[in-house]
């Protein structure tokens, strides 16, 4: 037993105050553990609604000067560390949030009476948030779809449990899928135009019964796997089994929709291989998944370096001219439509941008 804990008869265990018998005051009174506890619970239970209290009337103003805090570092005009590469994104989610906010502010000024989108968008103008359009917008250079983005916002919207109506939440979540879209289109159209390129040729293969197939620039082959599945009926003694199997038709709709994510996800692979054989060479550890490279701490200026190069090298070539140079081949009896526009930015900026891949 505790030297400090004493047990009288059957009364509760007294606590005593061992540095007061030392010192023979009797200035500190004994007390039941009991007490003790239930005055701790009473100091707890004061504090913590203290601090709820607190905590319900600053949470609003907390929380967005929290935002603004990251946006201004992301911006490059806050304080403290700044994850770097959290910083396009954030840019890439402000902006497209401000396009969707002006759109809505548009529309609730419109009379309710003759277009239904008033009304949703007065609903929803206060709603917009980062969280809200996030993840539309990184899902959508892997080419999210209305559906895909209508489900995404509609689970932040019945989180926030702003709006009970299940019908009226689901219109809400349509109206702010499509300004969400729309806002993208407008912000990136060039990428917006090549990402379309890119169904519409899958599109074109894939009605001709044919798979999507391309050659990576490091020369891997790939195929897109997507056929309708078919019943096989095995009949037995004792029951009647019912298998899943390929057909040989192709499934268009998920041939076009999957071609332009899992292309860029094999230009991913390119500039992730060039990267590894080129930090081989230099003697460098090299680690890393999809998108994100590793390599010991001493050597991550060397191979921040080297992965700018490869990605300048691997963009140098003609991709879009190469690609449908091979499908012109592939199938010479299709016709495919124009490459999109080529625009002037210059590759080169991208050595010395210091946020591209940090």
């Amino acid at each position: 037993m505790n030297e400090n804990i004493k047990t009288i008869g059957d009364k509760p265990p007294l606590i005593v105050d061992k540095e007061s018998n030392l010192l023979g005051s009797n200035k500190k009174p004994v007390v039941s553990v009991t007490e003790k506890l239930n005055m701790e619970a009473d100091r707890c239970a004061t504090k913590e609604s203290m601090e709820s209290q607190a905590h319900r009337g600053f949470r609003q103003s907390e929380r967005e000067t929290s935002e603004n805090n990251n946006e201004k570092g992301a911006l490059g005009g806050g304080r403290g560390v700044v994850n770097r590469q959290a910083k396009p994104v954030k840019n890439l989610t402000l902006n497209n949030r401000t396009r969707v906010v002006e759109i809505m502010k548009n529309d609730a000024l419109k009379d309710p009476a003759t277009d239904p989108d008033a009304a949703r968008a007065r609903l929803l103008v206060d709603q917009v948030d980062r969280k809200l359009v996030k993840q539309t917008v990184m899902t959508s250079v892997y080419g999210v779809t209305y559906v895909g983005a209508r489900e995404q916002i509609r689970r932040r919207l019945k989180e926030r449990g702003v709006i009970a109506d299940d019908i009226q939440l689901f219109g809400a979540s349509c109206y702010a899928a499509k300004v969400t879209l729309t806002a993208l289109g407008e912000m990136f159209e060039a990428a917006r135009s090549i990402m379309n390129w890119l169904g519409d040729c899958a599109k074109v293969i894939a009605c001709e019964n044919e798979p999507v197939r391309w050659t990576t620039p490091l020369g891997l082959p790939v195929v897109q796997p997507y056929r309708k599945l078919g019943r096989h009926l095995i009949k037995t003694s004792l029951q009647v089994l019912t298998l899943q199997r390929e057909t040989d038709k192709v499934m268009v709709k998920r041939q076009r929709t999957a071609f332009s994510p899992n292309f860029v996800h094999s230009l991913d692979g390119s500039h992730m291989m060039m990267t590894a054989v080129a930090c081989k060479r230099q003697n460098l550890n090299f680690a890393g998944v999809h998108d994100s490279y590793w390599t010991h701490a001493c050597d991550v200026d060397t191979m921040n370096k080297i992965l700018r190069e490869k990605f300048v090298e691997l963009y140098d070539t003609p991709i879009l001219e190469n690609l449908l140079e091979s499908f012109e081949k592939s199938f010479p009896a299709l016709h495919f439509p124009p490459l999109p526009e080529r625009g002037d930015f210059d590759l080169k900026d991208v050595l010395e941008s210091p946020y591209f891949f940090n």
